[in-house]
């Protein structure tokens, strides 16, 4: 088995320094807020300032997810309304203005490497140690932090679901033992914990004419590489 890497200090220190402000701490980079409110006219007119017309003529997005939640007899959340440095705009119940987190514990890091039975590899240690989920690459749900990678717990939890149902919704696919859950990020990306490794699964692979066993790929050969590549990205 191969020596697990740490993360440089240099790439910490710049990720500790991007987190620290609110407006560029997930997956989109900086973004300008431009208020919230639930009223969803004021959402829709919102979005759809920001819409090119691609002349089809179908129904505009919102309205269909509005019309959805009214079926389901649900109201419209706060929502938090941004753009982002090349001009997307977008609608979020997530508070971009929500806490950082803080640093995993030393009782749920402990939790994980018994849920793993194995030691934490140093630099996902390292990871959880700038802070415990809500930041950086990825769409997983931090509770009262937002959006990200997974904190220690949320992990937990994501893996104990993932083995039960694999990494796609219909059961063909197979949780991987030595795969840890880092993100949903377009489907998940896994740690190998056997190599220190960043996988992503293709949720799509029937599409781009794959079998289930090829839906797994080496997206970047360590979670250093994973991270600067959202650092540089931004």
């Amino acid at each position: 088995m191969p020596a697990m890497p740490s993360l440089p200090q240099a790439l910490i220190e710049m990720l500790e320094d991007r987190i620290a402000d609110p407006r560029r701490r997930q997956f989109g980079g900086e973004k300008t807020v431009h208020g919230h409110t639930s009223d969803p006219d004021a959402i829709r007119k919102f979005m759809s300032e920001g819409r090119q017309d691609d002349g089809t003529g179908g129904p505009d997005p919102f309205d269909l997810i509005r019309q959805q939640m009214a079926n389901w007899g649900q109201s419209m959340p706060e929502m938090f309304l941004s753009t982002d440095a090349n001009g997307n705009r977008s609608a979020s119940s997530s508070n971009p203005d929500t806490p950082l987190a803080r640093p995993a514990s030393k009782a749920d890091l402990a939790a994980l490497e018994k849920r793993i039975g194995r030691p934490l590899p140093e630099d996902l240690r390292q990871m959880f140690g700038i802070a415990d989920g809500g930041w950086g690459p990825g769409f997983s749900h931090t509770e009262g932090h937002g959006p990200g990678l997974n904190s220690v717990r949320g992990m937990i939890s994501e893996l104990d679901d993932l083995e039960r149902r694999g990494p796609d919704y219909c059961g063909e696919g197979v949780w991987p033992m030595h795969f840890v859950p880092l993100t949903e990020n377009f489907g998940p990306a896994a740690y190998d914990l056997d190599t220190g490794q960043v996988w992503q699964w293709d949720e799509h692979y029937y599409d781009h004419d794959k079998t289930v066993a090829e839906a797994w790929s080496v997206s970047h050969a360590s979670l250093a590489d994973f991270l600067s590549d959202w650092l540089m990205g931004e």
